[in-house]
């Protein structure tokens, strides 16, 4: 392969980390950064399959000396780096956060290890919601899975080789495995759930590094086809245009949520990977030029260490969220991406000092030059120093691997956990199934009766003025007597709020306690419901609850739904949704579609998360949009007191969650008086 074509290829690197970087600081502007991820697979497919190609049969069998040589040169330039980055970010915790040390020894063993995906997996963490302990290592599932499709590809290709499959039939096969692999995706996919599974999965992921593989055949096989054309060169540059144009629009349009993402989108992001390949591979000169820009080149050279480096720094920079202005820590972030990703590059990818350990995994060459260097004939001082002060580092790190990590459950974990158990539904308070499917059917009807103004369960309304006339005259001679009743009923309220929460007593006027008591009220949202919401039931005694930690508003309409169904939703809805991951106008649409006629008022947030700005904006555009949407400005309302948050900066404390339930009661008096 020409020199060219690598800087091209390069380049295609240098876009897909830029992407990906700018998924995670920009999601707004690219919220399919993530897919650029797929490009890095089916390069790596391509190359894998190219050198396993080129290798030799010897007497018609596999040369293992040489496929063993390429296995350590290639699991030794993922690993040495991923070593020395999480040696470096170790070592930092110990000095700055050695806290932090004690929640993450399993991690980061699974990450050395190169089965950083299935930690992941077991232990349920998604890779989109951005949770109070975010860890610096959560991207190391690429890195694990690189290495295991690497080796799943291997032998794959070398039985094939050794069986002398011609080409067709090899592409042939590899397009089956593609499939099988995709299916796996269609299978394992459940929409409005969050698709960590999928995303992390070996068999689901290894789709798009197969077509990289099969592209290493699928290339003769097109060129073959298309070679008699006359007009064969305007379809290399169509297929050139159409698959750049596609892989580069794309992260601009699909989003990590949306159910055809998964079903078709990444497929058909491969595919047009798999073409862009081709184009550079035969040199079509559009996209040769497009893809000769010498900055993404250097960008694409350096891309594992950009890769390495650009979560943690990103990690770290988004926990001064409430400090600093958002657009200052982004910039800050991709300064320290690309002066860190060089420094790395320079000193541990292309080492301008030589050591005998920690640079490869040849390890009788290391000892070998080792013991040159302490000879007399030999004695290099400088090489011997650097060398012994790198197995310090590593035995250090050993050290604190064994003696000073640990796997201890984070406390603001803890808290939540703790906090969320507190509030569990007993299940003597659930209705019985019977119960549920009874209520649900009536709910199905009466919102038919609503759209198509029938009457199988809504009441006919018919008006007879002289039957209404008697009613309001027995309604008047009513009310004296009511009268007394109702004060006395009143000061039973107001002393059964102050007897459950005197705050409230002290914060609400007369009227607002009773309006709020006697008001039904459905609050439904995330962690920040579950946990506050149930005592805010001391004051809207009326009303119910229905929390869900991690719950993103991808998964809320569904949950909705269901509730709707059970005719558990009361009118009045208040909803609190966006820290977990950002709202969406799309999904914003489908709940406030799914919650009917209700009155929807959204809480806005001030939690530490780095979306803040654009959920508390979705909320308020809506609210001007739709006559029943409304906003409850818990941002404004909450500043100056950092005292009404835990210490995570994202979930109430006490009083902060006897404020939330304070400010919903004046916000929906004030709107219904």
């Amino acid at each position: 392969m020409s020199k060219k074509r690598i800087l091209s290829f390069d380049a295609l690197k240098g876009i897909s980390i830029i992407a990906i970087i700018a998924y995670h600081l920009y999601p707004q502007i690219v919220p399919g950064g993530f897919l650029m991820v797929n490009t890095f697979f089916v390069l790596a497919g391509f190359f894998v399959g190219r050198k396993l190609e080129s290798i030799e049969l010897k007497d018609n069998k596999i040369n293992w000396k040489a496929v063993w040589r390429y296995i350590k040169q290639t699991v030794g330039r993922i690993f040495i780096p991923l070593l020395w980055m999480i040696m470096l970010i170790v070592f930092g915790l110990l000095i700055f956060n050695p806290r932090e040390l004690t929640y993450m020894r399993t991690e980061i063993l699974a990450s050395l290890f190169l089965v950083n995906n299935f930690f992941q997996i077991n232990a349920e963490r998604s890779y989109f919601v951005q949770m109070t302990d975010a860890s610096p290592f959560t991207h190391l599932w690429y890195n694990s899975l690189y290495i295991q499709f690497f080796l799943i590809t291997i032998p794959l290709v070398l039985i094939m080789k050794r069986l002398k499959f011609s080409i067709p039939f090899k592409g042939i096969i590899w397009s089956i495995i593609i499939l099988l692999s995709h299916a796996l995706i269609i299978l394992q996919y459940v929409p409005g759930e969050d698709p960590t599974n999928v995303y992390y999965g070996l068999g689901t992921r290894y789709s798009s590094f197969a077509i990289g593989v099969g592209a290493v055949y699928y290339i003769p096989i097109i060129l073959n086809a298309l070679n008699r054309f006359s007009f064969k060169q305007f379809i290399y540059r169509f297929i050139s245009i159409v698959s750049f144009l596609v892989t580069i629009g794309l992260i601009f349009m699909v989003t990590d949520q949306s159910p055809l993402t998964y079903y078709f989108w990444m497929p058909l992001y491969s595919i047009a990977n798999f073409l862009l390949i081709f184009s550079l591979t035969i040199r079509e000169p559009i996209i040769s030029w497009l893809l000769s820009n010498q900055l993404l080149v250097m960008i694409g050279q350096r891309s594992y260490s950009f890769y390495l480096w650009y979560y943690p720094i990103i990690v770290f920079y988004m926990g001064y969220t409430r400090e600093y202005p958002l657009v200052y820590l982004q910039i800050a972030s991709i300064i320290t991406i690309f002066v860190m990703g060089e420094l790395f590059y320079q000193l541990v990818e292309q080492p301008k000092f030589a050591v005998a350990f920690g640079q490869d995994l040849n390890f009788k060459d290391s000892w070998r030059n080792l013991k040159a260097a302490i000879s007399l004939r030999q004695f290099k001082p400088m090489y011997l120093f650097r060398s012994l002060a790198v197995l310090v580092l590593i035995g250090f790190f050993a050290f604190i691997m064994i003696f000073i990590a640990n796997d201890y459950v984070p406390l603001a974990q803890f808290d939540l956990e703790y906090r969320m158990r507190q509030q569990m539904t007993n299940v003597q308070n659930l209705p019985l199934p019977a119960e549920q499917k009874m209520i649900s059917t009536s709910s199905m009807i009466a919102q038919m009766d609503d759209t198509l103004g029938s009457y199988f369960v809504n009441d006919f309304e018919t008006t007879d003025r002289l039957v209404e006339l008697q009613r309001q005259a027995i309604e008047v001679t009513r009310n004296e007597a009511v009268l007394s009743d109702q004060i006395d009923e009143n000061r039973a309220i107001l002393d059964s709020i102050d007897a459950a929460n005197p705050f409230y007593s002290r914060n609400l006027s007369p009227k607002e306690l009773i309006f709020a008591a006697q008001t039904p009220v459905t609050f439904f949202g995330d962690s920040l419901v579950y946990i506050s919401a149930p005592y805010a039931l001391d004051l809207f005694q009326s009303s119910n609850e229905f929390g869900y930690g991690s719950l993103q508003i991808y998964d809320a309409t569904s949950i909705l739904v269901d509730l709707i169904n059970q005719g558990v939703v009361n009118d009045i809805l208040v909803i609190n949704l966006g820290t977990n991951a950002s709202l969406t106008d799309e999904a914003m649409v489908d709940l406030i579609e799914a919650a009917g006629k209700r009155e929807l008022f959204f809480v806005n947030t001030n939690s530490a998360v780095q979306h803040i700005e654009e959920v508390n904006s979705i909320i308020a555009d809506f609210a001007s949009r739709y006559d029943n949407v409304h906003e409850i400005d818990w941002h404004s309302y909450q500043q100056g007191h950092p005292e009404w948050y835990t210490w995570d900066e994202i979930h109430h404390s006490e009083e902060g969650r006897d404020q939330f339930a304070i400010l919903v009661a004046r916000e929906l008096y004030k709107f219904y008086n």
